[in-house]
Protein backbone atom coordinates (compact mmCIF):
# COMPACT_ATOMS: atom_id res chain seq x y z
CA UNK A 1 0.00 0.00 0.00
CA UNK A 2 2.60 2.35 0.90
CA UNK A 3 4.57 2.00 -2.71
CA UNK A 4 1.11 2.52 -4.17
CA UNK A 5 1.36 5.55 -2.80
CA UNK A 6 4.73 6.79 -3.23
CA UNK A 7 4.18 5.81 -7.53
CA UNK A 8 1.19 7.50 -7.69
CA UNK A 9 2.66 10.96 -6.29
CA UNK A 10 5.92 9.77 -8.14
CA UNK A 11 3.82 10.03 -11.48
CA UNK A 12 1.91 12.93 -10.45
CA UNK A 13 5.50 15.04 -10.38
CA UNK A 14 6.40 13.58 -13.80
CA UNK A 15 2.73 14.48 -15.37
CA UNK A 16 3.32 18.27 -13.80
CA UNK A 17 6.83 18.53 -15.22
CA UNK A 18 5.78 17.09 -18.48
CA UNK A 19 3.07 20.00 -18.52
CA UNK A 20 5.10 22.68 -17.46
CA UNK A 21 7.61 22.19 -19.72
CA UNK A 22 5.20 22.90 -22.26
CA UNK A 23 4.16 26.03 -21.44
CA UNK A 24 5.64 29.64 -22.30
CA UNK A 25 8.80 30.90 -20.58
CA UNK A 26 7.25 34.03 -18.97
CA UNK A 27 8.81 34.18 -15.69
CA UNK A 28 5.67 35.74 -14.14
CA UNK A 29 3.10 32.68 -15.16
CA UNK A 30 -0.50 32.99 -13.78
CA UNK A 31 -0.22 29.32 -12.57
CA UNK A 32 2.79 27.73 -11.42
CA UNK A 33 3.25 24.00 -10.74
CA UNK A 34 6.07 22.24 -8.96
CA UNK A 35 7.04 19.95 -5.46
CA UNK A 36 8.76 20.32 -2.19
CA UNK A 37 10.46 18.27 0.14
CA UNK A 38 10.82 19.49 4.04
CA UNK A 39 12.55 17.93 6.93
CA UNK A 40 10.71 19.34 9.94
CA UNK A 41 10.84 19.44 13.74
CA UNK A 42 7.78 18.03 15.48
CA UNK A 43 6.82 17.82 18.86
CA UNK A 44 3.55 17.37 21.11
CA UNK A 45 1.66 19.41 23.44
CA UNK A 46 -0.88 18.40 25.96
CA UNK A 47 -3.28 20.34 26.58
CA UNK A 48 -5.43 18.63 29.56
CA UNK A 49 -4.68 15.20 31.25
CA UNK A 50 -1.77 13.06 33.17
CA UNK A 51 0.91 13.53 30.29
CA UNK A 52 3.37 15.41 29.17
CA UNK A 53 5.51 16.20 26.05
CA UNK A 54 8.80 13.97 26.26
CA UNK A 55 10.87 16.12 23.64
CA UNK A 56 10.82 16.45 20.16
CA UNK A 57 11.12 14.29 17.05
CA UNK A 58 12.36 14.49 13.61
CA UNK A 59 10.17 14.20 10.30
CA UNK A 60 9.73 15.00 6.97
CA UNK A 61 7.00 16.64 4.27
CA UNK A 62 7.15 15.89 0.60
CA UNK A 63 4.66 16.54 -2.52
CA UNK A 64 3.66 18.62 -5.07
CA UNK A 65 2.44 22.64 -5.12
CA UNK A 66 0.49 24.92 -7.40
CA UNK A 67 0.38 28.50 -7.20
CA UNK A 68 -2.28 30.14 -8.90
CA UNK A 69 -2.83 34.11 -9.45
CA UNK A 70 -5.66 35.70 -8.10
CA UNK A 71 -4.48 39.15 -8.71
CA UNK A 72 -3.70 41.24 -11.62
CA UNK A 73 -0.30 42.15 -10.67
CA UNK A 74 0.80 38.70 -9.69
CA UNK A 75 1.45 39.76 -6.11
CA UNK A 76 -1.11 37.00 -4.41
CA UNK A 77 -1.75 33.39 -5.30
CA UNK A 78 -3.70 30.93 -4.15
CA UNK A 79 -1.27 28.20 -3.38
CA UNK A 80 -2.69 23.96 -2.57
CA UNK A 81 -0.46 21.71 -1.95
CA UNK A 82 -0.91 17.44 -1.96
CA UNK A 83 2.00 16.10 0.43
CA UNK A 84 2.88 13.41 3.15
CA UNK A 85 4.34 14.33 6.26
CA UNK A 86 5.50 11.87 8.60
CA UNK A 87 5.71 13.22 12.64
CA UNK A 88 7.26 11.88 15.63
CA UNK A 89 5.49 12.70 19.00
CA UNK A 90 6.83 11.23 22.19
CA UNK A 91 4.64 11.74 25.57
CA UNK A 92 5.19 10.82 28.95
CA UNK A 93 2.22 9.93 31.26
CA UNK A 94 3.05 12.14 34.72
CA UNK A 95 1.67 9.55 37.60
CA UNK A 96 1.93 5.90 37.98
CA UNK A 97 -0.62 3.68 36.64
CA UNK A 98 -1.95 0.02 36.69
CA UNK A 99 -2.50 -2.43 33.84
CA UNK A 100 -3.64 -6.05 33.71
CA UNK A 101 -1.16 -7.28 30.56
CA UNK A 102 -2.44 -10.13 28.66
CA UNK A 103 -0.81 -13.31 30.25
CA UNK A 104 0.87 -11.33 32.30
CA UNK A 105 0.30 -10.20 36.33
CA UNK A 106 -1.36 -6.42 37.20
CA UNK A 107 0.48 -4.02 38.28
CA UNK A 108 1.30 -0.45 38.77
CA UNK A 109 3.83 0.78 36.32
CA UNK A 110 5.64 4.55 36.14
CA UNK A 111 8.19 6.19 34.04
CA UNK A 112 5.45 5.47 31.05
CA UNK A 113 6.54 6.68 27.47
CA UNK A 114 4.81 6.59 24.05
CA UNK A 115 6.56 7.30 21.31
CA UNK A 116 4.58 7.92 18.44
CA UNK A 117 5.46 7.30 14.79
CA UNK A 118 2.17 9.08 12.51
CA UNK A 119 2.03 10.15 8.35
CA UNK A 120 -0.43 12.46 7.16
CA UNK A 121 -1.81 12.69 3.83
CA UNK A 122 -1.82 17.06 4.09
CA UNK A 123 -3.86 19.22 1.54
CA UNK A 124 -2.71 22.69 2.38
CA UNK A 125 -4.64 25.36 1.33
CA UNK A 126 -2.95 28.98 1.76
CA UNK A 127 -2.60 32.69 0.42
CA UNK A 128 0.66 33.13 -0.61
CA UNK A 129 1.78 37.08 -1.18
CA UNK A 130 4.91 37.73 -3.24
CA UNK A 131 7.09 40.45 -3.84
CA UNK A 132 8.33 42.02 -7.33
CA UNK A 133 11.14 40.56 -8.66
CA UNK A 134 14.09 42.19 -6.80
CA UNK A 135 17.32 41.08 -8.76
CA UNK A 136 15.94 37.90 -9.58
CA UNK A 137 14.14 37.36 -6.56
CA UNK A 138 10.57 37.14 -4.93
CA UNK A 139 10.08 36.97 -0.86
CA UNK A 140 6.89 35.69 -0.21
CA UNK A 141 4.14 35.33 2.72
CA UNK A 142 1.45 32.76 2.97
CA UNK A 143 -0.69 31.52 5.56
CA UNK A 144 -3.73 29.49 5.57
CA UNK A 145 -4.89 25.88 6.71
CA UNK A 146 -3.68 22.19 5.97
CA UNK A 147 -6.15 19.45 6.48
CA UNK A 148 -4.65 16.07 7.25
CA UNK A 149 -5.77 12.28 7.08
CA UNK A 150 -3.96 9.49 9.21
CA UNK A 151 -2.73 7.51 6.27
CA UNK A 152 -0.13 4.87 9.05
CA UNK A 153 0.47 5.20 13.26
CA UNK A 154 2.39 3.48 15.14
CA UNK A 155 3.17 3.37 18.54
CA UNK A 156 6.28 1.62 21.31
CA UNK A 157 5.45 1.73 24.98
CA UNK A 158 8.14 1.64 27.95
CA UNK A 159 7.52 1.47 31.12
CA UNK A 160 9.16 0.63 34.63
CA UNK A 161 8.74 -2.61 35.30
CA UNK A 162 8.75 -3.59 31.94
CA UNK A 163 5.62 -4.91 30.60
CA UNK A 164 5.37 -7.65 27.85
CA UNK A 165 6.07 -6.35 24.38
CA UNK A 166 8.28 -3.32 25.82
CA UNK A 167 9.74 -1.58 22.37
CA UNK A 168 7.83 -3.08 20.03
CA UNK A 169 6.25 -0.76 17.53
CA UNK A 170 1.66 -1.69 17.03
CA UNK A 171 -1.36 0.16 16.12
CA UNK A 172 -2.59 2.12 18.98
CA UNK A 173 -5.68 1.81 16.67
CA UNK A 174 -5.78 -1.58 16.22
CA UNK A 175 -7.74 -2.55 19.59
CA UNK A 176 -9.94 -1.06 22.49
CA UNK A 177 -7.11 -2.27 24.76
CA UNK A 178 -3.34 -2.79 24.28
CA UNK A 179 -0.44 -2.40 25.88
CA UNK A 180 -0.16 1.33 25.76
CA UNK A 181 -3.82 1.76 27.88
CA UNK A 182 -3.78 2.23 31.70
CA UNK A 183 -5.91 2.75 34.49
CA UNK A 184 -6.19 4.27 37.93
CA UNK A 185 -8.47 1.91 40.05
CA UNK A 186 -7.28 -1.62 39.57
CA UNK A 187 -10.76 -3.06 40.74
CA UNK A 188 -13.25 -0.80 38.01
CA UNK A 189 -13.34 -2.64 35.17
CA UNK A 190 -12.95 -0.02 31.73
CA UNK A 191 -11.61 2.55 33.57
CA UNK A 192 -8.99 4.01 31.69
CA UNK A 193 -6.72 6.88 32.54
CA UNK A 194 -5.12 6.90 29.24
CA UNK A 195 -6.40 5.42 26.10
CA UNK A 196 -3.67 5.67 23.04
CA UNK A 197 -6.46 5.89 20.08
CA UNK A 198 -5.39 8.66 17.85
CA UNK A 199 -8.12 10.75 15.67
CA UNK A 200 -7.77 10.23 12.06
CA UNK A 201 -8.38 13.93 10.94
CA UNK A 202 -6.14 16.90 12.01
CA UNK A 203 -6.07 20.56 11.14
CA UNK A 204 -3.78 22.84 11.37
CA UNK A 205 -2.55 26.45 11.05
CA UNK A 206 0.28 26.84 8.95
CA UNK A 207 2.68 29.83 8.26
CA UNK A 208 5.15 30.16 6.19
CA UNK A 209 7.89 32.96 4.42
CA UNK A 210 10.66 32.32 2.15
CA UNK A 211 11.92 33.10 -1.21
CA UNK A 212 11.74 32.20 -4.92
CA UNK A 213 15.09 32.61 -6.38
CA UNK A 214 14.50 32.64 -10.79
CA UNK A 215 16.94 29.72 -12.41
CA UNK A 216 16.03 30.10 -16.33
CA UNK A 217 12.55 31.22 -17.61
CA UNK A 218 9.55 30.48 -15.67
CA UNK A 219 11.32 28.03 -12.94
CA UNK A 220 12.64 29.46 -10.00
CA UNK A 221 14.31 27.73 -6.55
CA UNK A 222 11.97 27.90 -3.73
CA UNK A 223 13.30 28.10 -0.35
CA UNK A 224 11.55 28.68 3.56
CA UNK A 225 10.34 28.02 6.80
CA UNK A 226 6.96 26.90 7.29
CA UNK A 227 5.52 26.43 10.79
CA UNK A 228 2.32 23.86 11.66
CA UNK A 229 0.47 24.50 14.45
CA UNK A 230 -1.93 21.75 14.79
CA UNK A 231 -5.40 23.01 16.49
CA UNK A 232 -7.64 19.47 16.83
CA UNK A 233 -7.26 17.29 19.11
CA UNK A 234 -4.81 14.52 18.10
CA UNK A 235 -5.93 11.95 20.75
CA UNK A 236 -9.19 9.79 21.59
CA UNK A 237 -8.82 9.84 24.65
CA UNK A 238 -11.78 11.13 27.70
CA UNK A 239 -9.19 12.76 29.84
CA UNK A 240 -5.77 13.62 27.66
CA UNK A 241 -5.99 16.14 25.22
CA UNK A 242 -3.04 17.61 22.87
CA UNK A 243 -1.91 18.95 19.57
CA UNK A 244 0.99 18.01 17.48
CA UNK A 245 2.96 20.62 15.84
CA UNK A 246 5.75 21.11 13.45
CA UNK A 247 8.46 23.70 11.97
CA UNK A 248 9.61 22.45 8.90
CA UNK A 249 12.66 24.44 6.07
CA UNK A 250 11.29 23.82 2.58
CA UNK A 251 13.21 23.31 -0.61
CA UNK A 252 11.37 23.36 -3.96
CA UNK A 253 11.55 23.89 -7.78
CA UNK A 254 8.35 25.83 -9.50
CA UNK A 255 7.56 25.50 -13.10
Amino acid sequence: MRNKKYCIVLVTLFMLAQFSSAQDANPEKNTQFGFRISPNLTWAKINTGDAENNGMGIGFSYGITMDKAISNANNAFLSIEAIITSMRNNIALKDSFYQEPPGGTGAYYRDIKQDYKLQYLQIPVSIKMKTNRINGTRYFFQAGLAPGFLLNRNVRVTTNPAIPGNDEWFSPNAEDNDQGDFQDDPNVAGDRSFTNNLSLFRVPLILGAGLEYNLSGSTSLVAGLRWDNGFTDIFRDKDVSGINNYLGLSVGILF
